[in-house]
């Protein structure tokens, strides 16, 4: 599992429990599994460190996939960080069925985009991220909301 990316991202422990951060909600497996893609090279995930990141944000990196995990999320913060990327004339568009509230989001860069799906699960905000050829955006989400489907009963 990636429980010990989650101790290097700075994982604050409650009595008994620990916090769910960016690298323990998903297993390597489960990431492997959705994606269909394989760790030729041994890489572990990459979890981000405490100064990279904002206070109750982690985040971890692995096949390409990048996972954010905010703790505090409120409903009005979710709409406005979704407004605020509107704005940033980034392609926003409503994803129905996942967690509490969902939306794919997308950014060219290049001939790529970073392609992504935000979900709030009760207090939390779930960010997936993928770097794709931007001809396939659409291709992507199917992936992307089987990786939020696996995380949602552990941010429940």
């Amino acid at each position: 599992m990636l429980v010990q990316a989650a101790a290097a991202a700075g994982a604050q422990a409650r009595p008994g429990l620990s916090e769910p951060t960016a690298c323990s909600i998903l297993s390597t497996r489960e990431i492997e599994q959705i994606t269909k893609r394989t760790n030729r090279f041994n890489i572990p995930p990459q979890a981000s460190a405490p100064p990279d990141t904002p206070k109750g944000v982690t985040e971890c990196d692995y096949l390409g996939i990048t996972v954010s995990l905010t703790a505090g999320m409120t409903a009005k913060w979710f709409d406005q960080s979704r407004e605020s990327q509107i704005k940033n004339k980034e392609n926003v568009e409503r994803a129905p069925g996942i967690g509490d509230d969902g939306y794919y989001w997308s950014r060219l860069q290049g001939s790529n985009s970073l392609s992504g799906l935000m979900v709030r699960i009760g207090s939390s905000r779930l960010s997936l991220m993928d770097m794709i050829p931007a001809d396939s955006i659409a291709s992507v989400r199917p992936m992307l909301v089987a990786l939020a489907k696996a995380a949602e009963p552990k941010l429940r």
